[in-house]
């Protein structure tokens, strides 16, 4: 009995490697058949996103030129709608940036990222430099706390207790004469603190800002 059941695990165990081989052969080739069909799908996914990349250039091109012409037609001739055509061309050249990142930003998002982070934090800083470290806001300040407002050297009156002309540090000439009281006032004050007359100075230059 024992050399017979022997003889059964041995058959057994025969035909359990048979069927091992072959389902190790079946994987394989499953295995191949799976790469092979998804090395398929991937060329004609590619040639799907070329597709639709020709067609939608084939769309925004056309149109990014005719804005071009639009708005150079508009700028060469002065014309009261060329607020349309500036806005017709950032349309036009949004698709297309739109569309160059679409398609490349999978290879360069990381790139893409930095560049953008960068560029953000240079608007910033150069915002917050415009709007807080101004000349006019630092002059003004140093002014208040009595100090030059070209170098932010402490002033000292002259003889007499009379206000310094010039800066003991830069040199720079700190009082001129109001063009309407004829009294001196601090050369970059906006108006002048005997008459309230505003500085001509500062009348053009808002005129200049406005136009």
């Amino acid at each position: 009995r024992y050399n017979e059941s022997q003889e059964r695990v041995e058959a057994a165990q025969a035909v359990y490697d048979e069927v091992r081989g072959r389902l190790d052969e079946k994987q394989e080739e499953l295995q191949k058949a799976r790469v092979l069909a998804r090395e398929e799908y991937d060329r004609a996914y590619q040639k799907y996103r070329l597709k639709v990349l020709a067609v939608r250039l084939a769309f925004v091109l056309p149109l990014l030129a005719v804005a071009i012409f639009v708005f150079l037609r508009a700028k060469k001739a002065r014309s009261k709608y060329l607020l349309h055509a500036n806005a017709f061309l950032a349309f036009a050249s949004l698709l297309l940036i739109f569309m160059i990142v679409e398609n490349v930003w999978k290879f360069v998002h990381v790139l893409g990222i930095s560049i953008l982070g960068a560029v953000a934090c240079a608007v910033t800083l150069a915002y917050l430099k415009k709007q807080l470290f101004s000349f006019e806001r630092v002059s003004r300040s140093r002014l208040r706390e009595g100090k030059c407002p070209w170098c932010g050297f402490p002033l000292r009156s002259g003889a007499g207790g009379v206000a310094a002309l010039f800066c003991q540090n830069c040199g720079r000439r700190l009082l001129e004469e109001c063009s309407e009281c004829g009294e001196l006032r601090p050369i970059l004050a906006r108006f002048c603190p005997n008459c309230g007359a505003e500085s001509k100075k500062k009348r053009r230059s808002e005129k200049n800002k406005r136009f």
